[in-house]
């Protein structure tokens, strides 16, 4: 490819130039070995030399600047797209190469369109190119530590923004803002590069600058400024200097703030919160007051905009362990690490990082170091499937219990967490840790005065069942209970448990007996009888555990007379929550049909009438104290279980399950229609409006069949014919939000049976109230209008306003059956009055006006114009549903 030469004049050593970068693009795509590579580098950083030498002059820029400016555009990308093709494994000297090229093509276009100091008539677009090539070369040249280069560069910059003091008064705004920020990213990289060659002097210096322009930056420009002050205040927070560290992340923090936090990109948001972090880090290493107080304030600050996020509750912790011991708030403490253990994410480092600060916590406060340990242990540890950590943690926890003070208290605190990681698991714990773990419950129980010896006894019990000892073991453990039965509930189960294990029905029979005689508040130990049983494949007890569950937790809630109607409390809610869940658990189990030994099913007519039952009048009981959801939930049980009834019952009971049956119906729709109305999602709101449809059909099937087998007395008919009523107007409703528009009629025609005024009079405001189209608006409401006719009770007000709401839908649709309407509203009217019951007068005048109008509209000689405007300015009118 030649050599370049460096005499000649300047024209020469342009022609040269080029010359160069057109062999470079021909040359740079296919060379990635070192051996062809170095000549060609040599050359390159020869010709940036030379480039770097010729003096800009206007002369220059008319002969050549326009091919200088397309060689060096087009050298420059195809320095980018190289960069990118290259995998990460590139030859450094290659990549030096392109960095020299980059630089070649920059200094190319610097003398394509700068003419130096010979005029103003350089454009603001070619300094912004200008200044967009210098931040990128530089911006490489410095983080390949190849200053010199980079100084070659901004010195180009600073002859940039010399022009600016002279160009700014005949910029226009736009213009204006945009020197403001090329100059502040310029003076941006002089700080960068100082602080790179460690001359602090001159990086105060340029930062001063950068101050004074810091208004203008834009969130790009702050975010590069805040990135470079970081890196310096970063370095010196490793090195110790907490003082210098302290000065240069307090810039980089208030650079970073400088734009408004919704003007952040991602990755500068980020960036902030690990900028505020190393502040607060170097504020408290300074050990002074007034850093401790501005790292509380800026982490409160961070806090308020983002939430109690991990990196704020580790910011806090920071706080809060470099707080002097005599305000040292240990609950705050305790509060930070329960929030890291919610928001845990299973990693090792901040596993350790939890590990640690509860540890710390323990030192602090016994008893708060070891719930906060419990909750870990059982909400995150137990679940995770990570042995190391489960052995690691229930070690720790341990340990702490051996540090406290010598009570049986601490020791049931821990046993119980081992319990609860064991079901928590699905499975025993390893081997070795259980080994540990005896060993460590065994030496606290040696340490126990004599009064606790009935402790003891429970915990050897629990040891032996929960670690699955040998036959022989447990037996002779429970033996010390078959003549003192124990009064306490976990001793109970754990010899049901172990009873099941082995096949010992006398043992399981006295375990459940033990638990219903101690009366218990806490289901727990009756649902875990339950998947106990399961799990061992014992059918025989399952039905009385799951009432013994429910009376439990029915025992928790209180009896009706102590409920008052309205809101329920959290605690409440939650054992509502637990009840739906047991009967619909007892549900799935009657489905699945169990049997005992002999082949007969468990769940006998007498347990399916008392699930059917209780859950029927536990729902009809809370009707004012339960959410809707579940009062929902617990009446379709009973409509569940009434689906595995043998065919063969009792006449009597079939008509009591029946009725209770459609009562549930009734129920569960007027619950589903306020659910609907008041369900902002969309989707979900016509799930429900579905589902409520579905049981106005069973309520109708129902009762049909009873009036067809004459099962209904007088009394009982009126009462399930009103409710029917009811539900047909939530059946229109439903159909209206669903658009089901072609079964309105069908909707009414069924609602005649119940000869209801104020149910037409309902479904003609909810038709006028829903968006029907008229069409479908004009077929159900003209039904609903000659049953409310034809009815004895009437209100004409109400029957004149659906009269005139009829005629305004279907008379720009039809015009003549709008008339037809308009006589029969007259019709009415005229009948009404004759009866004594007379339609409003301004009903009447308005029914009255609109006949005069449409007739004389027929004479006008337009063709019909004016009859038609007059049907669109009926069609206009607000339809009042009043």
């Amino acid at each position: 490819m030649g050599s370049h030469k460096t005499g000649g004049s300047d024209q020469e050593k342009v022609k040269a130039l080029l010359e160069l970068a057109k062999s470079l693009q021909e040359h740079l795509p296919s060379l990635l070995d070192a051996p062809s590579i170095e000549p060609l580098l040599q050359r390159v950083s020869d010709a940036t030399q030379t480039a770097s030498c010729v003096v800009p002059k206007s002369a220059l820029k008319k002969r050549s600047g326009v091919e200088l400016a397309s060689r060096a555009r087009e050298l420059f990308n195809l320095c980018v797209a190289s960069e990118r093709s290259q995998s990460a494994e590139m030859l450094p000297v290659r990549t030096k190469l392109l960095l020299q090229s980059r630089l070649l093509a920059f200094l190319m276009m610097h003398l394509a369109l700068w003419t130096g100091d010979e005029g103003l008539d350089v454009k603001m677009g070619d300094v912004e190119l200008l200044f967009s090539m210098v931040f990128k070369v530089a911006t490489l040249f410095i983080g390949d530590k190849d200053h010199g280069s980079a100084v070659t560069v901004l010195q180009k910059a600073a002859e940039y923004t010399l022009l600016f003091p002279r160009l700014r008064p005949s910029l226009d705004p736009d213009e204006l803002e945009l020197s403001h920020r090329l100059e502040a990213e310029y003076l941006i990289l002089r700080t960068a590069l100082a602080l790179k060659e460690s001359r602090i002097d001159v990086a105060e210096h340029m930062y001063a600058k950068v101050e004074q322009l810091r208004a203008s930056l834009d969130p790009t420009s702050a975010e590069n400024l805040a990135e470079v002050l970081f890196a310096t205040g970063k370095r010196y927070l490793t090195d110790t200097q907490f003082s210098m560290a302290t000065r240069w992340l307090g810039r980089a923090y208030k650079a970073i703030n400088t734009p408004a936090l919704d003007r952040l990109s991602q990755r500068a948001a980020h960036l902030r919160l690990i900028i505020g972090g190393a502040f607060v880090n170097a504020l408290l290493s300074t050990e002074e007051p007034q850093g401790f107080e501005t790292a509380s304030n800026i982490v409160q600050s961070i806090s308020s905009e983002v939430g109690e996020t991990p990196v704020v509750l580790v910011l806090r912790l920071e706080v809060l362990q470099r707080s002097r011991p005599e305000v040292f708030d240990k609950e705050a403490y305790a509060t930070c690490i329960l929030g890291l253990v919610r928001s845990f994410n299973h990693s090792e480092p901040y596993y350790r990082l939890i590990e640690q600060h509860t540890w710390n916590l323990f030192q602090l406060d016994q008893d708060l170091g070891c719930d906060i340990t419990d909750e870990w242990l059982r909400t995150r540890i137990a679940n995770s499937e990570r042995d190391a950590w489960v052995e690691r943690v229930v070690l720790r926890r341990l340990s702490m219990s051996v540090r406290q003070i010598s009570t049986s208290t601490a020791l049931d605190s821990v046993t119980n967490v081992l319990v609860d990681v064991c079901v928590l698991q699905g499975k025993p714990l390893k081997a070795s840790t259980a080994v540990a773990a005896h060993t460590i419950i065994w030496k606290k129980i040696e340490t126990l005065p004599e009064s606790d010896h009935a402790e003891t006894r429970k915990l050897r019990l629990r040891s032996a069942v929960e670690n699955n000892a040998p036959k022989e073991v447990l037996l002779d453990v429970i033996s010390h209970y078959i003549a003192e039965p124990p009064s306490e509930p976990l001793a109970n189960y754990l010899i049901y448990k172990a009873g099941l294990r082995y096949q010992l029905h006398d043992f399981v029979k006295q375990g459940l007996e033990g638990l219903a005689k101690t009366g218990i508040k806490d289901p727990s130990l009756l649902y875990a009888c339950i998947l106990d049983a399961q799990k061992t494949g014992d059918n025989l007890h399952r039905p009385a555990l799951l009432r013994s569950a429910i009376r439990c937790l029915q025992d928790a809630m209180g009896d009706d007379a102590t409920v008052a109607s309205g809101s329920t409390s959290k605690v409440e809610r939650q054992l509502v929550e637990e009840l739906c869940q047991a009967f619909e658990h007892a549900v799935e189990d009657i489905k699945r049909a169990p049997e005992d030994p002999q082949g007969n099913l468990l769940y006998t007519v007498k347990e399916l009438h008392w699930f059917c039952k209780n859950s029927y009048n536990l729902g009809i009981s809370r009707l004012g104290s339960w959410d809707l959801d579940h009062i929902i939930r617990m009446m379709q049980v009973g409509l569940a279980v009434r689906e595995y009834y043998p065919s063969d019952i009792p006449t009597q009971e079939a008509d009591d399950i029946c009725l209770r049956s459609t009562l549930s119906h009734f129920v569960v729709a007027s619950a589903m229609v306020l659910v609907a109305r008041t369900q902002d999602d969309l989707e979900r709101q016509s799930q429900v409006y579905s589902s409520l449809r579905q049981h106005v059909v069973a309520f109708d099937t129902q009762i049909q069949e009873r009036m067809c087998l004459n099962k209904m007395d007088k009394l009982t008919s009126k009462d399930l014919y009103q409710k029917f009523a009811s539900l047909l107007v939530f059946d229109l409703e439903a159909a209206v939000h669903l658009k089901l528009y072609n079964e309105l009629s069908g909707i009414v025609r069924r609602a005649k049976q119940c000869a209801s005024v104020e149910t037409f009079k309902s479904m003609a405001d909810c038709l006028l109230r829903g968006h029907v189209p008229p069409r479908d608006l004009y077929s159900a409401l003209r039904q609903i209008i000659n049953e409310i006719w034809n009815l004895e009770r009437f209100d004409p007000a109400r029957l004149a306003k659906y009269m005139r709401c009829l005629f305004q839908a279907v008379l720009p649709l039809e015009s003549e059956l709008g008339r037809q309407i308009l006589q029969e509203a007259i019709s009415k009217a005229r009948a009404s009055a004759e009866g004594g019951f007379s339609f409003p007068p301004e009903e009447v005048q308005w029914l009255l006006w609109a006949q005069l109008v449409l007739e004389l509209a027929q004479y006008a000689a337009d063709g019909g114009h004016l009859g038609q405007q007059i049907q669109e300015h009926y069609a206009k009118l607000e339809l009042d549903a009043a």
